[in-house]
């Protein structure tokens, strides 16, 4: 008896290929949706970078025009303790006294 034909046997010509095509179609797919994923992931993270920059940019032009005692109140608030802890830093009496 000899084995062959059409689709006879266990590694049959017909389905190496059919295999060998979605192997290679699976490999396609996959190097596409990296790259998409990659090209994507790229262009969101720099919209998001332009965009904290200008934000940035404005604050630091605000920052500068503002005058002296509102850049020092800044400050006080910026260093204010953690909630429930009082006053800010140096006492109530220093931060009337810088004011």
């Amino acid at each position: 008896m000899t084995r062959g034909g059409a689709g006879g046997g266990r590694g049959s010509l017909r389905l190496r290929i059919t295999l060998g095509n979605v192997a290679a179609l699976a490999a396609v797919l996959i190097a596409f949706g990296l790259g998409f994923r990659w090209t994507l992931w790229n262009l969101l993270v720099r919209s998001l970078d332009d965009e904290m920059t200008g934000q940035v940019r404005a604050l630091t032009r605000r920052w500068k025009a503002a005058p002296p005692e509102r850049r020092l109140l800044l400050r006080l608030l910026l260093q204010r303790p953690a909630p429930g802890l009082g006053v800010l830093p140096g006492g109530p009496e220093e931060a009337a006294a810088l004011l």
